[in-house]
């Protein structure tokens, strides 16, 4: 999938962030090549965003992509030292494959497991990575407007975490969401090897939100 980082839209966050210690004296060597990155610029994760170009987007999903950013970080963590992932994928920072990233942008941020990396460039590296995952979120589903909030957090936060490609293969999780029917989101989430094996207990706190979602639209709204 392709890291492509857009401009950025300001809109206010419902929490307060908190940025990643950045250490005095910075890699010059990666971050000043990462900030050549077309659109790339000095960006903050208060920051939602999205192609000034294209429909502002609902309260509701600035709210969600919002949320769903601090759920992929408290989901990933933080390393500055890259390791492997269970499934043998160098990684660093909140969940950043270094491959994938060095393909699409010719930055190499590690080269083995105990290689530390800046944060500064850690962060901007996650914003770039979690632009593309809310934008292959979009293109996932018909209408990702139509989506309620728990639905569009939980989507780009799959996104991140599965790719564009695995995420592809959820085709009947797309169609339940497509058609809004809330059962088979549920089924077909939970129905799958990644919630199953891979990170089940991630996939439960997927679940969970939606379930909760579900519980508090029928309190507010009995004829539902």
């Amino acid at each position: 999938m392709a890291f492509g980082l857009s401009p950025r839209m300001l809109s206010p966050c419902p929490r307060e962030r908190k940025l990643q210690p950045i250490p005095v004296l910075l890699s010059l060597s990666l971050l000043l090549p990462l900030m050549m990155v077309p659109s790339m610029g000095a960006l903050t994760d208060r920051d939602v965003i999205e192609d000034l170009s294209a429909p502002q987007p609902s309260e509701t999903t600035a709210i969600a992509i919002s949320e769903a950013m601090e759920d992929i970080k408290e989901d990933e963590g933080f390393e500055e030292k890259a390791f492997f992932d269970t499934k043998g994928v160098l990684t660093v920072g909140s969940g950043i494959n270094v491959d994938e990233f060095e393909r699409v942008t010719g930055i190499r941020l590690a080269d083995k497991p105990g290689d530390t990396v800046d944060s500064l460039v850690l962060n901007e590296a996650f914003l770039n990575q979690f632009d593309t995952a809310v934008r292959d979120a979009k293109g996932f589903v018909d209408d990702f407007e139509s989506l309620s909030e728990a639905q569009q957090r939980v989507l780009v936060n799959m996104s991140f975490q599965l790719g564009r490609t695995r995420l592809g293969s959820f085709t009947e999780f797309r169609k339940a969401l497509n058609s809004g029917d809330e059962e088979g989101i549920l089924r077909e989430l939970m129905d799958s090897k990644a919630a199953r094996e891979d990170t089940p207990n991630r996939f439960k706190r997927h679940e969970a939100l939606l379930r909760k979602e579900r519980v508090a639209l029928d309190d507010s709204n009995p004829r539902r």
